[in-house]
């Protein structure tokens, strides 16, 4: 038992590790800034299996903040996908994630 088993109870006991057909977790990145998605996937990457670009960002945002974002995305083995698909760049190929449509 680690330190903080001692205080709270894991919520993912047993969650089988990635690549998953079953059980993905999708995440909305609603803009956030280059550094602060990279700490944020350093902690939390193992549970988040696809991470949508919304509310513009793929649109709004210059192209090589979008390409770092991505690059950081799938450094982590996570599928990317852009809510606003204007902006043709390409995120992932759908063989990361095993339930992504065809492009």
């Amino acid at each position: 038992m680690d330190t903080f088993e001692r205080f709270i109870e894991r919520p993912l006991k047993g969650r089988i590790r990635k690549p998953r057909a079953n059980g993905l977790t999708m995440i909305m990145d609603n803009g956030m800034g280059v550094t602060r998605l990279k700490d944020f996937l350093n902690i939390g990457s193992e549970w988040i299996d696809i991470a949508k670009l919304g509310y513009g960002t793929s649109r709004l945002c210059p192209e090589e903040i979008i390409r770092e974002k991505i690059e950081a995305y799938r450094a982590h083995n996570i599928y990317v996908m852009a809510i606003w698909p204007s902006r043709r760049i390409s995120a992932s190929t759908p063989s990361r994630c095993p339930t992504a449509p065809s492009p």
